[in-house]
């Protein structure tokens, strides 16, 4: 049954429709409203009729013992039909196709030198109701596979409560001429040398307690045969191309069992904002494990590098260095 009333000062039909739930032990009547379109359909084709709200009233006889009256009001607002974009059909972050059809897109070629400023959150309880707070690393790293050098300087949470300014500044230079890192205390000045370990960002185990400087593919994990190219992603509004890869317990990368999403500035994008670099930017990795969630941001990526070596003095006593020059008879 049809019915004109007007409701939230809207000319409106109702509809009456009754309902017989008697196998459910209810029945109800629903009367909703409908929004009046205020054209004239000889002049314009029709558009669908809006909902406004709707009335449910009846009685609950699921208990004998005790019918229920009930009376249940909903409104609707803002209600418009679903228009579907290419968004729609795009694959989730982190999310791997089996049968994906051939689409793959080689992965870019990482210079040999390199600096960016990075900015890495992690939390830890990830996907838990109690997540750990968030931790925030900053850092500035130069990459010169061609001299052997990685620096990274560090601005972290301090390990040691009270610290100044409850940040830790330090400066991280692993020199693969010597085999040798130094870590120095930028505040304080103190410094620790030792031999470069495999557990370094920059190195890989060569067995025998020897280790290697990564190449830039390696140093970013880059395996052209274990990636997937996920399409085109935004991110910090950059429109990126997005490659996805699980690695289980692989000795050569950083990090065990985890999923491994890298973003590239997609070309396109940078020739219409006016970048001019000969290479593909590194946008961000995202990195998921077991209830673990990092998210590393890189900015200013460039190879216009400062070739000064950083300054170890603190180190050592430039004053008590002896050079030795050593010869081998053929």
């Amino acid at each position: 049954m049809l019915q004109l009333r007007t409701v939230r000062q809207l000319p409106s039909i109702a509809v009456l429709v009754g309902v017989d739930y008697s196998e459910l032990g209810s029945s109800a009547l629903y009367p909703s409203q409908f929004k009046l379109p205020v054209v004239d359909y000889r002049l314009l084709p029709p558009r669908p009729i809006l909902p406004i709200s709707a009335f449910v009233i009846g009685l609950d006889k699921s208990h004998p013992d005790n019918v229920v009256n009930f009376t249940y009001r909903y409104d609707f607002a803002h209600f418009g039909r679903i228009q579907p974009d290419d968004r729609q059909f795009r694959i989730p972050p982190n999310m791997m196709c089996a049968n994906k059809p051939n689409s793959q897109k080689p992965l870019p070629t990482i210079p040999d030198h390199f600096k960016f400023r990075g900015e890495m959150l992690t939390i830890l309880g990830y996907g838990t109701q109690q997540p750990d707070s968030p931790q925030l690393v900053y850092s500035n790293e130069e990459y010169r596979h061609e001299l052997g050098l990685y620096i990274q300087d560090v601005i972290s949470q301090p390990k040691v409560l009270n610290g100044i300014n409850d940040k830790s500044f330090v400066r991280l230079v692993d020199d693969f001429n010597t085999g040798l890192t130094y870590s120095l205390d930028l505040e304080s000045g103190y410094c620790e040398v030792s031999v470069i370990s495999d557990g370094t960002v920059d190195a890989i185990q060569m067995g025998n307690g020897l280790v290697k400087m990564r190449d830039s593919s390696q140093f970013f994990d880059l395996d052209p045969n274990a990636y997937q190219y996920m399409g085109l992603q935004e991110l910090r509004g950059i429109t990126c191309d997005a490659w996805t890869a699980y690695f289980g317990t692989n000795q050569f990368i950083h990090q065990q069992n985890a999923y491994y999403t890298w973003y590239f500035a997609n070309p396109d994008w940078m020739k219409h904002n006016s970048y001019l670099e000969p290479f593909t930017m590194p946008v961000a990795l995202v990195l998921t494990q077991d209830q673990s969630y990092t998210q590393f941001n890189i900015y200013e990526f460039t190879t216009m590098l400062n070739r000064d070596t950083p300054d170890l003095s603190p180190c050592y006593d430039v004053n008590s260095v002896i050079n030795v020059q050593v010869f081998f008879r053929g």
